[in-house]
């Protein structure tokens, strides 16, 4: 039986060390808007009036939960990350998913192991809303079959 293992943004890294345990197994990697790989929150944190956002405020919260006080570990924390995206299994194939106007998951930052046997697709959309946009559907039933999988049996099964 197929296992497709699906992670959004942060979720994208268990899924992606999941995914690397079942070398053998059918199926493959879905990730919607993955975190690659952690940004200065001054390059992606938005500051508008439709989305308030606090640089500063963003800086606390990853010093206190993920480590990150300065460049130092934050350079650490990415190379543990891409550690973890590093051990894909290049056998399954994989769906890759970006909002083109995401400021924090990007495709660009996309390490060498994510893009073998990978169909990236970007669509219109930011990191919070790009998973419910009909063309992210459509693109990943279209690569669901490509690889002779259903998404009904994807999440039935």
């Amino acid at each position: 039986m197929p296992v497709i293992v699906h992670g959004e943004s942060f979720g994208a890294l268990p899924a992606a060390a999941t995914e690397a345990l079942l070398p053998d197994q059918p199926g493959g990697l879905v990730l919607l808007v993955p975190y690659l790989k952690s940004l200065p929150p001054s390059e992606w944190v938005e500051n508008t009036p439709f989305r308030p956002g606090n640089a500063e405020y963003q800086a606390r919260w990853e010093a206190a939960t993920l480590g990150l006080a300065d460049e130092r570990t934050r350079a650490l924390f990415n190379k543990e990350v891409a550690g973890v995206y590093a051990m894909r299994q290049p056998s399954r194939p994989a769906f890759l998913l970006f909002g083109a106007s995401d400021r924090a998951s990007k495709a660009a930052d996309l390490p060498h192991s994510l893009t073998i046997k990978a169909d990236t697709v970007v669509v219109k959309g930011d990191h919070g809303f790009a998973s419910v946009w009909p063309e992210a559907w459509a693109s990943l039933d279209a690569w669901l079959e490509k690889h002779s999988l259903m998404r009904s049996q994807a999440l039935s099964d």
